[in-house]
């Protein structure tokens, strides 16, 4: 017979645009981003770094916490070296909102115990590809019974059904988002995923009036598609290769070519891909890739540009807070000639 079949489309970023309302907003200045990610989170740029061993630690962490974003720590490297890393980051910028991300093994317990000993860590970020399983519900279980202070966010998941059973584990929010990664390969090796718009959409609704967050993770490919997750009921967003290539990504610059034409570039890997999997001595479940990505600079250019786009977004929707824009947004679905529409054309003849 094979599976049960929902006949409902499922519909990514690319799948809908949002429509512009009256707006009485005379400047994007005067628009405010603030969102709140759990009770005494808030973040004044809902950006948070995720926890990929060529995009987040320290440098990234301190620089995303000055500019009002969030760092994650990953958990890709020593119990020592990490706790050294969250210590260094809070002890640098005093007052930034910084997570670190742990797993679900039982080695998990261990660090997850000395990060809440020996630093002053406010987040664990449970970061496991599958959050819907009973390791998770364990580990949140322990988390919740040792430090019941730690603001516990859960991922990753797709589905309603999930975000009820995380958030009656103990989650206080949860990321979203399953195969959506740009060197993500799950949804072609295990054919497994839910497009993105619609999971954020079917998981905002399941938290609806439980005071859990719901925190977009992936397949963000430009400024518009953030605002679009907001928009959906995203707290904040979790960014990979938005940030890529960055100054402040671990790894050194690479340069190709002669001076003075060089080009620099870093490399930037899925947490699954071969490449990271082998760092870490494992060989199996296979499911990212890995590429080099030119260098970008620092990240305050990208931080600025996505801030101005969500700005945007938002005066054009008449909305000056973030609650305001996700109560009046509507979006409309569009077919391929309107996304192609969308890019820009008519180019060929005296462009620069």
């Amino acid at each position: 017979m094979g599976g049960l079949v929902n006949d409902e489309i499922s519909l990514t970023f690319d799948d809908v645009f949002i429509v512009p309302q009256y707006s009485e907003i005379r400047s994007r200045i005067d628009i405010e981003t603030w969102s709140s990610v759990g009770e005494g989170i808030g973040l004044n740029v809902p950006l948070i770094a995720t926890p990929m061993d060529t995009i987040c630690e320290k440098e990234m962490a301190i620089a995303l916490g000055q500019l009002g974003g969030m760092g994650t720590i990953h958990r890709f490297m020593s119990i020592d070296e990490q706790i050294a890393q969250v210590n260094e980051t809070l002890n640098y910028v005093s007052n930034t909102h910084l997570a670190a991300a742990v797993g679900v093994g039982q080695s998990d317990r261990k660090r997850i115990t000395r990060l809440c000993q020996e630093t002053d860590i406010q987040i664990l970020n449970v970061d496991i590809a599958h959050g819907h399983h009973q390791l998770m519900k364990e580990t949140i279980g322990a988390i919740r019974a040792g430090f019941p202070e730690i603001h516990i966010m859960a991922g990753t998941v797709c589905t309603p059904e999930a975000v009820k059973d995380l958030i009656e584990w103990g989650a206080d929010s949860i990321q979203v988002g399953v195969g959506n990664g740009s060197l993500c390969t799950t949804r072609i090796k295990a054919g497994v995923g839910v497009p993105q718009f619609t999971a954020l959409r079917q998981c905002v609704k399941a938290c609806h009036s439980s005071g859990v967050a719901i925190i977009a993770n992936g397949g963000c490919k430009s400024p518009g598609d953030i605002a679009k997750a907001i928009a959906a009921g995203a707290s904040a967003v979790v960014v990979g290769s938005l940030f890529a290539g960055t100054k402040e990504t671990p790894g050194d610059i690479r340069k190709t070519g002669t001076w003075p034409n060089e080009t620099l570039y870093k490399a930037y890997r899925g947490s699954a891909s071969a490449d990271s999997k082998s760092a870490r001595g494992e060989k199996t479940n296979i499911e990212g890739t890995s590429q080099v990505v030119l260098y970008r600079g620092k990240v305050k250019r990208i931080v600025d540009d996505i801030m101005d786009g969500l700005r945007s977004s938002m005066s054009y929707t008449g909305s000056d807070t973030i609650a305001k824009f996700q109560n009046n947004a509507v979006f409309n679905r569009v077919s391929q000639a309107g996304l192609n529409e969308a890019q820009p054309h008519g180019l060929g003849r005296n462009s620069l």
